[in-house]
C-alpha cells in the first residue's frame, strides 16, 4: 500500500472512530434521558433537538463545504484571507440561527402546544456560543487533513456531555429538562480549548475583511444547505405520507428498520468526510478526481457488503435485539431486508454529492436531491394508500435508485466514471487488508529473531 492509500486509510481510520464515537455518545445519553426524563419532558427535549438540529445543519451546510473548498488550494495570502471569511461567516450564521431560535420559541410552543419549549430554546444561546469554535475548529481540521485532531475534539465533546449528565444526576438525583443545554454548553466549553490547540499554527488571518470573497462563501454554501434540507426530507417523505394512512403502531414498526439502517451512514460520512477536502485539492484532474472517486465508493462498498449480508440473513436477531420481541414478528424483518440491500446503492449516491460539490458544482447536488424528494413524494402519495409500509419502502427505494442513476450519468459524462470499478477495488481493499495482517506475525517473529 503506498503512501497516499495509508494516508487516506489513516485519515479514514479517524474519521470512522469520530463518527463512532458519536453514535455510541448518542445511544448512551438517550438510554439515560430516557430513564430520568418524564416522558413528557423527553419529548419535549426530542422537540429541541429537532430544531436546534435543523438550526446547525444550516450554520454547518452554510460554512463548512465552501470553506473547505476554497481553503483545499489556497496559499499563504489566501488562506489569511478565508480565515478571517469563514470566521465572519461563522459569526454572522450564528447570530442569525440564535435570532430565528428566540424568535420561533414562542410559535413553535404554540403550534406543538409544549409551553416548556419555548424556556429551552431561549438557552439555546450558550450552546451555540461553546459549539462555534468547535465547529469552526473542525473545517481546519479537514482541510490540513487532521483527523485525529477531529476525532480527539469530537470525543472529548461527546464524552463531556453524557458525564456532565451522569455528574448532574448525582448531585440532584435527576437531570431536570432545564439543564440539559447548559450541559451541552459546557462539553462545548471544554472542548473548544482542545479543538484551536490542534489548530493553533493555523490561526493567522487578515487585517482586512474581504466581503466579496464572504459573499462567495455564501453563493456556494447556499446550494450545500439546499442539499441538506433536500437529504433531511428525503429521508422523512415517506414517514409523514404514511402517517396519514396507517396506524401509530404500524409507524412504529416501519420505523424499526428505518432506524436500524441509519447506522449505514457511520462509515459512509466517515469516508465522505476524508474524501471531500483531496477531491476540492484535485477538482482539475480528471484522471485522478475519477480514481478518488471511484476508490471511494470501493472502499464504502468493501465496509458495507458484510454489514448488509449479515442484517439480511440475521434480520429477525438485529430487530429482536434492537426493539424486542413483538417487533421481530412482524413486517419489521422484511422491511430491514430491503434496507440492507438499499444500502449497497447509498455509496454511489454519496460519493456523487461529495465529488460534485468538489468539483465547484454544488447546484447540481442540490437539484439532484430535490428530484428524488419529488419522485419519492409522488411515489408515496400512489403507492401508499394501496400497499401501506410496503408501498413506502418501494417508493422511496426507487427514489433513491432513480436520484443515484442520475448522478451516476452525470458523473460518467464529466470524468468517465465506471459502475463495476469501486467493487474491484473494493475486493483489492480486502486483499490489502489480509496482506497486512498477514504481514505483522512475520514481522514479530523477525523481531524476536532479531532480539535473540
Amino acid at each position: 500500500m503506498d503512501e497516499s492509500r495509508k494516508a487516506f486509510a489513516r485519515s479514514g481510520a479517524f474519521s470512522l472512530v469520530s463518527n463512532s464515537s458519536t453514535l455510541v455518545a448518542s445511544v448512551v445519553s438517550f438510554l439515560i434521558l430516557a430513564r430520568v426524563l418524564e416522558p413528557r419532558d423527553f419529548g419535549t427535549w426530542a422537540l429541541f433537538l429537532t430544531v436546534t438540529s435543523l438550526l446547525e445543519m444550516a450554520r454547518v451546510g452554510l460554512v463548512q463545504s465552501s470553506f473547505i473548498k476554497f481553503a483545499a488550494t489556497a496559499d499563504e495570502r489566501a488562506w489569511r484571507g478565508l480565515m478571517t471569511s469563514g470566521l465572519v461567516l461563522a459569526a454572522l450564521s450564528y447570530a442569525v440561527s440564535i435570532a430565528l431560535a428566540l424568535a420561533l420559541a414562542g410559535f413553535l410552543s404554540r403550534l406543538w402546544r409544549e409551553p416548556r419549549l419555548a424556556p429551552l430554546l431561549w438557552d439555546y444561546w450558550p450552546m451555540a456560543t461553546t459549539y462555534t469554535p468547535v465547529i469552526m475548529a473542525r473545517y481546519v481540521q479537514q482541510v490540513r487533513d487532521d483527523f485525529r485532531g477531529v476525532m480527539v475534539t469530537n470525543m472529548v465533546y461527546r464524552v463531556t456531555f453524557v458525564v456532565a449528565i451522569v455528574v448532574d444526576i448525582a448531585l440532584v438525583g435527576t437531570v431536570r429538562l432545564g439543564h440539559l443545554p447548559w450541559l451541552m454548553a459546557l462539553a462545548g466549553l471544554v472542548a473548544s480549548p482542545v479543538g484551536f490547540l490542534t489548530i493553533r499554527r493555523e490561526l493567522r488571518f487578515a487585517p482586512v475583511v474581504n466581503w466579496r470573497q464572504v459573499w462567495d462563501l455564501v453563493r456556494f454554501g447556499r446550494f450545500v444547505f439546499a442539499t441538506n434540507l433536500g437529504s433531511m426530507l428525503f429521508s422523512r417523505a415517506d414517514l409523514m405520507v404514511l402517517g396519514s394512512y396507517v396506524s401509530s403502531g404500524a409507524i412504529a414498526v416501519y420505523n424499526v428498520p428505518q432506524r436500524i439502517g441509519n447506522y449505514v451512514d457511520v462509515p459512509l460520512t466517515s469516508v465522505a468526510t476524508v474524501v471531500y477536502p483531496r477531491a476540492a485539492a484535485i477538482e482539475e484532474d480528471a484522471g485522478h478526481l475519477r480514481w478518488l472517486h471511484e476508490q471511494s465508493i470501493g472502499v464504502m462498498l468493501a465496509l458495507l457488503v458484510p454489514v448488509a449480508v449479515v442484517t439480511f440473513f440475521g434480520a429477525p436477531w438485529i430487530v429482536w435485539i434492537a426493539a424486542g420481541r413483538y417487533y421481530a414478528g412482524t413486517t419489521a424483518v422484511d422491511l430491514l431486508r430491503v434496507v440492507a440491500v438499499m444500502s449497497l446503492v447509498r455509496p454511489y449516491s454519496r460519493q456523487f454529492g461529495v465529488t460534485s460539490d468538489a468539483m465547484g458544482t454544488p447546484h447540481t447536488t442540490a437539484s439532484n436531491v430535490w428530484q428524488s424528494l419529488a419522485v419519492s413524494v409522488a411515489l408515496n402519495l400512489v403507492l401508499v394508500p394501496r400497499y401501506g409500509m410496503f408501498g413506502a419502502i418501494a417508493a422511496t427505494s426507487v427514489a433513491a435508485t432513480w436520484g443515484t442513476v442520475a448522478g451516476h450519468y452525470i458523473m460518467s459524462r464529466r470524468i468517465h466514471v465506471s459502475v463495476l470499478r469501486p467493487w474491484k477495488y473494493a475486493w483489492q481493499f480486502y486483499g490489502e487488508i489480509w496482506q497486512s495482517m498477514a504481514r505483522r506475525p512475520q514481522r514479530s517473529a523477525d523481531l524476536v529473531k532479531e532480539g535473540t
